[in-house]
């Protein structure tokens, strides 16, 4: 009987263990910007890109994946969003070696001029804008991956 509870627990535990997707609070502290899907095909498929492979998008959602790439890879993206908010992606991927492959990726999200707001007029209520500043998030990547050949035997 202690052995089927031992064999149970270790089953569960296994299985919360591999969990391999963005959780539900992923991003709502810091960093927000990396869950932009940076690629059509990833949107498409509704961020349900973890397990595809061979395609320069992996580099931004599962490096392992640039492993089975077979040619040279570019990705580029920009998006002009509301209120002046600017997003961009540029990525490369290229094999290096017969089974290793070396990808860039670099991603960005401007967030335009804000307002500097230092308090409230009291005769009219409007906010006093006493400046402008500008604020940016920046991400960059370099990834390597390789085929384990030696595991298919």
């Amino acid at each position: 009987m202690s052995r089927l509870i031992v064999i149970i627990i270790l089953l569960l535990s296994s299985v919360s263990f591999t969990y391999a997707g963005i959780p539900v609070n992923a991003g709502t502290r810091g960093n927000s910007f990396l869950r932009i899907e940076t690629a059509a095909r990833a949107s498409g498929m509704a961020g349900a890109f973890m397990s595809l492979s061979g395609d320069i998008a992996c580099i931004d959602w599962n490096v392992a994946g640039l492993a089975n790439l077979s040619y040279p890879q570019f990705i580029t993206s920009y998006g002009s969003w509301f209120a002046d908010t600017y997003y961009g992606n540029l990525g490369f991927c290229v094999p290096v070696t017969k089974t290793g492959r070396v990808g860039l990726s670099y991603t960005y999200l401007d967030y335009g001029n804000l307002n500097y707001v230092s308090g409230i007029d009291p005769s009219s209520g409007l906010p006093l804008v006493t400046g402008t500043f500008g604020a940016k998030d920046m991400n960059f990547v370099l990834a390597y991956a390789q085929n384990m050949n030696f595991l298919r035997r």
